[in-house]
């Protein structure tokens, strides 16, 4: 078991004071097993549950999936949020990541995004595909993939990163270049940006590099009614900013479309809301971040 502890300085008393810890168990084989989050409770000096991972495997070690849940202070139990489910081929190479979120008002988990894997006959990933589950036409669709090339001697030369737009793919390229015998490498990154629908029509728009993916704290915070949450988009890509309560249950999808590059800034009205925590995810092409807000009427 290895706990990692947080705390802050607080000045007036001249001491560090618990803040949050993480707690990580492992099997034999040295397998994570359960990775648990709590918060410190001031008011009585004691460790209060927040969140938790929850981790199983098939009998040669791979991952089998991986469960979040939430704590409901509530009802004093462990609610479901979100989970992966993995399946590979015989050689142990990943072949599908699939994930779910829990729709606490039917019971039930509903899809959200997987990704699928396809391999050359050494066994290195050639093709990352990710896509996306649209529930009102029911179907999947594409958010991103990454294409891999190496070289002679199985060393990773080239990826390529591409965003679908809708009707288009978005295409980063990176470079990975190893410069002795001992695998060290430098990484280097040369980015190309274009939209294309076809080989042979390519059109090239500008790259502006100024923005970086990030999700801002809400502000105000506390708030009451209403919000402002602040991202920022590097490629241009799917988006979703989703808020939950603190079980996990969704409570609305503030953003649920194709967006370009640039910072954008939304308003959450929580006017009908109980008072409490609530937890804002930002998911866009590779990146996804979580912040909590706090209502208070």
């Amino acid at each position: 078991m290895i706990t990692s502890i947080f705390a802050i300085w607080d000045s007036n008393f001249e001491t560090w004071v618990n803040y949050a810890r993480n707690i990580n168990s492992f099997d034999e084989n040295e397998n994570k097993l359960i990775e648990l989050y709590e918060n410190w409770n001031i008011d009585d000096n004691t460790w209060i549950y927040d969140y938790r991972y929850t981790f199983t495997y098939f009998q040669d070690g791979n991952r089998k999936n991986y469960l979040l849940e939430f704590w409901d202070n509530n009802s004093g139990i462990w609610v479901n949020n979100s989970r992966w489910s993995y399946t590979y081929d015989g050689f142990a190479n990943r072949l599908t990541a699939f994930n779910e979120d829990w729709d606490s008002n039917n019971g039930i988990w509903v899809n959200d995004f997987r990704q699928t894997y396809t391999y050359d006959s050494f066994g290195n990933v050639l093709i990352t595909l990710s896509e996306v589950w649209d529930n009102n036409v029911e179907t999947w669709l594409n958010e991103w993939h990454r294409n891999y090339t190496y070289d002679e001697n199985n060393n990773l030369v080239l990826f390529e990163n591409e965003f679908w737009s809708g009707d288009n793919w978005y295409a980063y390229i990176g470079q990975c270049y190893f410069i002795n015998n001992d695998n060290e490498f430098i990484y280097l990154t040369e980015e190309l940006s274009a939209y294309y629908s076809t080989v042979t029509s390519i059109d090239v728009p500008v790259n502006d590099l100024t923005y970086n993916f990030s999700l801002s704290q809400n502000y105000p915070n506390p708030f009451n009614p209403s919000t402002t949450i602040n991202y920022q988009l590097k490629t241009k890509s799917y988006v979703q900013l989703t808020v939950y309560d603190i079980s996990g249950r969704q409570i609305k999808k503030i953003v649920d479309q194709h967006q370009n590059i640039g910072h954008y800034s939304v308003t959450f009205d929580a006017s009908n809301l109980t008072s409490g925590i609530y937890v804002y995810r930002l998911k866009s092409g590779l990146y996804e971040q979580s912040r909590k807000m706090i209502l208070i009427h």
